[in-house]
């Protein structure tokens, strides 16, 4: 009897001890699916906080890409050892770009472009590298941030006909005429600087052509294109338009001079013009480009000086003339040019369209003219 009692009474214990166990296993088994939900609402709310910051960073760059594209003339960079010149590893900002408010948190961006290459190279020709940084970070949780970058290169080509340039200015001959001379009296004087004095686009280098008259070539010669084109095309390119120029005139107000029914559009900055030209225009580091379109033929008296290319664009244009008035550069007669007379002096001079109309800081893009050229440096975009 007694016996049976201690073996019911072992057997609760065992029950008792059993359970507790399962008790026990129950509770950690709680735990652990606890612990793995919450490891994964973490593991879920850092993926959607990745890709956020990801998408933010992104966004960013294309900003600053944009940004830089439109902007690139009025970006200043630092000059961090001080000697006037922004060089490889100065930088510069955009704009500020607003927080942006996504659904997990709200992401704080910046933007960064930092030279690889000096800002304004000995050689236009040469490109701007500029490296484009864009980091975002969460606010309600800073250590989630994200940088990608990627790097720019600005290149400029010339606004000329390349057939016209001298890297990415202009060079032509002291005069160039679309077709051939007429009467030229007075005693004009053209100095030649690489030995062609004269040069005609569509006629022939002859005394048919280009009787030199009165005008003294000294020691020049007189060329025609081996395959003849219009004056525009070879000055300009066949690819531009009076539109073109028109639109470099805005940019470029006190070097871009073009004359017709709007002249002066911008009175502040261009030298009034009423039946003749008298105003001095350019210098040897900032030619200008002096446009008289159809209708437009004046004379040039008062004793101007005139550094840079002038077209007169009338095929109908008929009077030249000068009074004691000097050209360094190119001037160019679209058609005949039917007069040329008093007391011209042509100086056959390669013009620098480089630079721009300020002279700068050294720690701003210049291009002048030249037409610029921003393109993504394939293989350059990283995200870390």
């Amino acid at each position: 009897m007694q016996q049976s009692k201690s073996l019911s009474s072992q057997r609760g214990a065992a029950l008792l001890a059993i359970t507790a166990l399962l008790m026990v296993l129950a509770s950690l088994g709680a735990l652990t699916i606890n612990n793995v939900g919450q490891v994964e609402q973490r593991v879920a709310g850092n993926d959607v906080r990745a890709k956020e910051v990801y998408s933010a960073a992104l966004g960013a760059l294309e900003y600053g890409a944009s940004w830089l594209d439109e902007n690139f003339e009025t970006v200043v960079f630092t000059d961090a050892d001080a000697d006037g010149e922004s060089e490889s590893g100065d930088t510069a900002t955009p704009d500020a770009l607003a927080n942006l408010v996504l659904n997990a948190d709200s992401y704080s961006r910046t933007v960064t472009y930092t030279l690889r290459s000096s800002i304004n190279p000995v050689d236009f020709a040469m490109p701007r590298v500029i490296e484009i940084a864009a980091t975002a970070t969460a606010l309600n949780d800073t250590h989630i941030s994200k940088t990608v970058r990627t790097t720019t290169m600005l290149a400029t080509t010339s606004f000329f006909s390349p057939q016209s340039t001298s890297g990415l200015g202009f060079s032509g001959p002291p005069i160039m005429v679309e077709n051939c001379f007429g009467s030229i009296t007075g005693n004009p004087d053209v100095f030649p600087d690489n030995g062609v004095a004269v040069g005609t686009t569509n006629g022939t280098a002859d005394d048919t052509c280009l009787p030199p008259g009165h005008l003294n070539l000294n020691g020049g010669s007189r060329e025609a294109l081996p395959t003849p084109q219009t004056l525009w095309e070879t000055i300009f390119g066949a690819g531009k338009t009076e539109a073109d120029l028109l639109a470099l005139q805005d940019l470029m107000p006190d070097r871009v001079f073009f004359v017709d029914d709007g002249y002066p559009y911008y009175p502040l900055e261009q030298p009034a013009f009423a039946t003749n030209w008298q105003a001095t225009v350019g210098t040897e580091d900032a030619p200008v480009i002096l446009y008289f379109a159809d209708g437009y033929c004046p004379k040039m008296n008062g004793g101007p000086t005139i550094w840079g290319l002038v077209y007169y664009a009338d095929d109908d244009c008929s009077s030249q003339g000068f009074g004691g008035g000097t050209i360094h550069g190119t001037l160019a007669k679209s058609g005949d040019m039917t007069k040329l007379n008093a007391n011209a002096d042509v100086h056959g001079t390669p013009l620098d369209f480089g630079a721009s109309s300020d002279s700068g800081t050294g720690t701003s893009i210049e291009i002048g003219f030249n037409q610029p050229k921003f393109t993504k440096m394939p293989g350059s975009w990283r995200d870390f």
